[in-house]
């Protein structure tokens, strides 16, 4: 599959579907944009979460990446981010020389755990069960 078809396809798609995040996540973006450095981990192809980003001018954003010859997919998978967003999260922080004080970190998964460790505020948005019964467990009796 040739990069221009994913890219246009992800436009057309992201155009049609930009507004179906969750109304606290929008806002939520909102409120920390002028504060916080915005930074996107996902698992989709780096070309969709970039057109995602198109719309929402996240500071950074992550997601799997392939190898490409002559402008087509090869199928070898090359990054895969969510594996490790805490190591992510860490390389973005010291290569933009910011720390974590006043930070705000939201998951969905067990994925991301490890990276709500690490924020000063980890938010739980609309948790997979496995991520709600870590955060039950790791973060019921935080504010």
């Amino acid at each position: 599959m040739s990069v221009e078809d994913v890219r246009r396809v992800a436009q057309i798609v992201i155009s049609q579907q930009k507004s179906r995040v969750y109304t606290y996540t929008r806002q939520l973006i909102e409120k920390l944009r002028p504060t916080h450095n915005l930074v996107a981990i996902s698992g989709s192809p780096i070309e969709i979460v970039e057109e995602f980003n198109s719309h929402y001018k996240f500071d950074a954003v992550y997601g799997m990446t392939f190898q490409i010859h002559d402008e087509r997919y090869t199928g070898e998978v090359l990054e895969i981010p969510i594996r490790d967003k805490k190591a992510v999260l860490k390389k973005y922080l010291l290569e933009k020389n910011l720390k974590l004080a006043g930070s705000v970190g939201v998951g969905d998964g067990e994925s991301d755990a490890p990276f709500l460790e690490m924020v000063a505020k980890p938010i739980c948005f609309n948790p997979n069960s496995n991520l709600y019964r870590i955060a039950k467990r790791k973060y019921a009796n935080r504010d």
